[in-house]
C-alpha cells in the first residue's frame, strides 16, 4: 500500500495518470486503423452483400477506379482525412482536459 491508499485509489490516482499518454496514442491509432479497414473488406466481401460492409475507403476506391470520378474521389479523400484529423485532435484535447 502507498500511504494508506487502497487498490482502487492506486489505480485511479497513480497508474492511470501515468498511462494516460499511452492510452491516448493507442486510442488514436485504433480509431485510425478501424476507419481504414479496406484490405480486409476487399478480401472478405468486396463491399457486399449490397453495401452492408462498405467502409469510407471502399467508397473512395469505387468512385476512383470503378466509376472513374477522380475529382469526386479526391474530394472524398480530403474530407476523410479531415475527419480523421478532427477525431484525433478531439481525442488529444480530451486527454489534455483529463490531466
Amino acid at each position: 500500500m502507498v500511504d494508506g491508499a487502497n487498490g482502487r485509489q492506486i489505480l485511479l490516482r497513480i497508474v492511470v495518470p501515468i498511462l494516460r499518454p499511452v492510452i491516448t496514442v493507442v486510442t488514436i491509432l485504433t480509431v485510425l486503423g478501424a476507419m481504414q479497414m479496406f484490405p480486409l473488406v476487399v478480401a472478405m466481401t468486396n463491399g457486399g452483400p449490397g453495401f452492408s460492409t462498405q467502409v469510407p475507403v471502399m467508397t473512395i476506391y469505387n468512385e476512383c477506379f470503378r466509376s472513374h470520378n477522380y475529382g469526386y474521389a479526391s474530394a472524398l479523400s480530403t474530407l476523410f482525412g479531415l475527419v480523421l484529423l478532427i477525431l484525433s485532435m478531439l481525442q488529444i484535447e480530451a486527454a489534455r482536459r483529463n490531466n
